[in-house]
């Protein structure tokens, strides 16, 4: 086979001499095509001078400037495209234009590499003016740093430097080492930053004008990262506005709380730190630090170390208090608890409340049940409901509409209906409607004529310590010093005291019933009747013992005729009460 010389005449600069060399000899065979001295080698003459050893095979073009004017540079085919630069290569396509050194385009339309060792593989109206950039395909992308990536997609654009978009549209990289995967209009302004894809997402710039470094945002739409190493997995309109935050998912969720976290729902907000919300909807995390709501709806903590488990509308404004569920429960003191229910109110601190619609406003207070009130500081109601437990150190178990009153301590209701403890260390183990007035007095009734108190028994013990004067009587008092059987207005009594004593020797004791008939009329205490039965006594004392009144008071009394001796005295009073009390 035979090839034809062909002269370079009308190709300008070096580009002069184009010969071919024999086809090699044998059944296949192979032309072997060369240009002389450095001349390059193109298929078409016209256009500006090639450069040294290169080669352009295209075959139109716009301008004479579109030729592969860099030294050793590549046009491979297509049309109206440059390789301006040393090593520049053009695969084909149009208007694509190499002009960093050592810059490739492989095909495509109207692609630009503006700097060294830079890469466009197709596509159309990208450009690449960051070294050692690289955009895969795609339309109208740009990669303005070094050594950064564009997969494909349209309309991205990265500033970064060894940072990546892989794909979608419309994409914004600003900052070092950062990555989007996919998805339209989201941007990237943190180093190191990840978004994995969705719509509208942004990680941008912090509170104090900083970067956003390493956040991420997984994907959904509208999410935004405003924190250092902070994250959003996905959902929609959700913020990370300070560091070390995690929102899972969701929509319209703010976590702006340093280390704090929420897991998803609907409109929940964090301000504190290290603060949790698990889900649900509308919950809110003030100041406080280290606070927990797990889900629910309307929820608020404003305090440290408190947590709200879920239920709906329940509020904590106190430290390291907790509300277990239920619904309109408000706590405002410390290191309290309502643990379930509905409508509680508690302000006590280190108190704990579970039921319905109690008050507790004491500290060290207890309350379960329904309607209860706690207002005695380490009150307890049990259960029951519509009980009041208001004196310190208050117990009332259960039943319905009994009362311990404030400036009572240390009494105690079981049950009953309407019962009344307003004695200090008083009691009613249960019944309907019983009054325990007197210090110590346990009460009991099963009814009443028309008022509380009407028709009931009591029991009380009365004490005294004694160093007797001869033929002198002495007031037994019910806590030891000073109260006395304070009966109450238009009622009467029987009263049977069971009196007891004796020396610390042991050699002298003495014990006695005494009984009577006591009657307060109008104001006027008298004892109607007395009786005494002496029991037993031993020793050398002559004692005695006996009720009276001084008016005012039941007294039970003691003497000894001769004197000189102290005893300690006991007595057990039993009292049945009828009347017409106030």
């Amino acid at each position: 086979m035979a090839f034809t010389h062909v002269q370079g005449a009308g190709i300008s600069g070096t580009l002069y001499a184009v010969h071919t060399v024999a086809a090699q000899s044998g059944t296949d065979q192979a032309a072997v095509f060369a240009a002389d001295g450095t001349g390059g080698f193109a298929a078409s003459s016209g256009g500006d001078p090639r450069g040294n050893n290169s080669v352009d095979l295209q075959t139109f073009r716009a301008s004479d400037s579109q030729v592969a004017a860099g030294n050793l540079s590549v046009i491979g085919g297509g049309e109206s495209n440059s390789a301006i630069s040393t090593y520049c290569v053009v695969g084909g396509g149009e208007i694509n234009s190499a002009s960093g050194e050592a810059s490739a385009i492989c095909g495509g339309g109207n692609n630009l590499t503006y700097v060294q060792a830079s890469f466009i593989g197709g596509g159309r109206n990208n450009a690449v003016s960051g070294q050692y950039g690289i955009i895969c395909g795609g339309l109208d992308n740009t990669v303005d740093n070094h050594y950064s990536v564009v997969g494909g997609g349209e309309g991205h654009i990265v500033n970064g430097i060894y940072a990546g978009i892989a794909g979608g549209e419309y994409n914004t990289i600003y900052s070092a080492h950062a990555f989007i995967g996919g998805g339209g209009d989201n941007i990237a302004s943190g180093a190191y930053g990840v978004i994995g894809g969705g719509y509208l997402n942004e990680i941008g710039i912090t509170s104090i004008g900083s970067q956003s470094d390493y956040g991420s945002i997984g994907g959904g739409q509208s999410n935004e990262v405003h924190g250092l190493s902070a994250t959003i997995a996905g959902g929609r309109s959700n913020q990370a506005n300070s560091n070390y935050i995690a929102v899972g998912g969701g929509r319209s969720n703010i976590a702006s709380g340093v280390y704090s976290h929420i897991g998803g729902g609907y409109n929940n907000t964090i301000d504190g730190a290290d603060g949790f919300i698990g889900g649900g909807e509308d919950n809110t995390i003030t100041a406080g630090t280290h606070s927990v709501i797990g889900g629910g709806e309307d929820n608020y903590v404003d305090g440290s170390h408190s947590s709200v488990a879920g239920g709906d509308a329940n509020s904590i404004v106190g430290d390291s208090s907790f509300i277990g569920g239920g619904d309109v429960n408000i706590l405002t003191g410390n290191n309290s608890a309502i643990i379930c229910g509905t409508s509680n109110t508690l302000t006590g601190s280190n108190s704990t409340v579970g039921g319905y619609g109690h008050t507790v406003t004491a500290d060290y207070a207890t309350c379960f049940g329904a309607a209860n009130t706690v207002g005695g500081e380490e009150g307890s109601m049990l259960g029951g409901s519509s009980n009041y437990a208001n004196g310190y150190r208050a117990v009332v178990c259960g039943g319905y509409d009994n009362e311990i009153p404030t400036n009572t301590s240390n009494s105690f209701i079981g049950g009953g209906v309407g019962n009344s403890a307003t004695g200090d260390y008083s009691a009613i183990l249960g019944g309907y409607e019983a009054k325990a007035l007197m210090y110590g007095e346990q009460a009991y009734a099963a009814g009443s004529f028309n008022v509380a108190g009407d028709a009931q028994t009591s029991t009380l013990v009365a004490r005294r310590a004694v160093s007797h004067s001869a033929n002198t009587w002495y007031n037994l008092f019910l806590d030891g010093s000073s109260a006395l059987l304070d009966m109450p207005l238009n009622t009467a009594w029987t009263v049977t005291a069971d009196v007891v004593c004796m020396t610390q020797t042991g050699t002298d004791y003495g014990s006695f019933t005494v009984n009577g008939l006591a009657l307060n009329s109008a104001g006027s205490v008298d004892m109607v009747a007395s009786g005494t039965t002496d029991i037993y006594t031993g020793g050398s004392s002559q004692l005695e013992a006996e009720l009276s009144s001084d008016g005012s008071n039941i007294l039970v009394r003691v003497r000894d005729t001769n004197g000189g001796a102290s005893f300690r005295w006991v007595s057990t009073i039993r009292i049945t009460q009828v009347g017409y009390p106030a």
